[in-house]
Parts: C-alpha cells; structure tokens; sequence
C-alpha cells in the first residue's frame, strides 16, 4: 500500500511538474527584414525644339515646348542642370524649371555652363509630373554666325544630395 501511495504522490508530482515540460510546436517563425533603398528618377519629355534668332542682337529666345518628371523617397535632394560643352562666345543658354507646389523650390533662370548648377532644391518624397522647363538663349551681337546646322549641346540633369 505504501508502494501505491507513493507511487499516487509521484505521479502527482510529474503531473504537476508536467506543465512546464516543451511539448512538440506545430508553428515556426521567420525574421523578414525589409530594405527600401533611395529610390529617385528623373525624365523629360524630349527634345526641345531649335531656337533660333533672326532678330537684331542682343537678342533673347526662350523654347517652352518641354516637361520633366521626377520623383524621389529621399530628403532635401535636388536637381543640377550642366553643359557637356560650353556654347560659343556672346551664346548664353540658361534654364528654368517650374515645379508645382510642394515639389521642390525653383531657382529662376539659371544660365548652363558645364559646372553643375543647381534648379531645384528642397525635393523631398514627391512625384512631380509635367514640370514645365523654358530654356533662354541669350545671344549679344558679338555671337559668329553658326547657321544652317547651329550648335547643338547636352544639357544633363541629376537628381543629387
């Protein structure tokens, strides 16, 4: 009889002592890590059509027919504007973007050399779409003929920090 007594407290005690015993898990888990990397673009429409001057000189031209879109989850980026190559003496091309409100801040007119200049500023998680660009040939009468082909140039604009 003690044999059964004690072997009642025993179980007892296992019993007790059971609910803290690992059971088999029917569920397994998994650390998912994600990485949103800065992520900026940059386009424009097109070309923008020739501009020409046929007027007395100095003379100023402005070409409107053009759009930029771009779009960043960066902060307080901004846009450069640069030259590939400067154009001839007495021609001056400048640019100026016109985003919408909230996509960035303007700087007006902005004359192109093949140092970086900055056109925007202030670009902060935006999509701006459309933005319209004018550029504005400035041509003094000191400028050589270049007709019939003209000068042409790469104007390269960089989504930057």
């Amino acid at each position: 009889m003690r044999k059964l007594a004690l072997l009642v407290v025993l179980l007892g005690i296992l019993l007790l002592a059971g609910s803290n015993v690992a059971v088999a898990q029917t569920t397994a888990t998994q650390d998912v890590t994600i990485v949103v990397n800065s992520i900026d673009t940059i386009s424009v429409s097109g070309n923008p059509g020739t501009i020409t001057v046929s007027g007395p000189l100095p003379a100023t031209v402005t070409e409107n027919t053009t759009t930029m879109d771009y779009s960043t989850n960066g902060t307080n980026l901004k846009i450069t504007a640069a030259l590939d190559l400067d154009y001839a003496a007495g021609i001056t091309l400048s640019v100026e973007l016109t985003p919408g409100a909230g996509e960035g801040t303007a700087a007006s007119k902005v004359a192109l050399s093949t140092v970086a200049a900055d056109v925007v500023t202030g670009i902060s998680n935006v999509s701006a779409t459309l933005v319209p660009i004018t550029y504005t040939a400035d041509v003094l009468a000191t400028a050589a003929p270049n007709a019939p082909g003209g000068e042409t140039h790469t104007v390269t604009f960089t989504i930057t920090l």
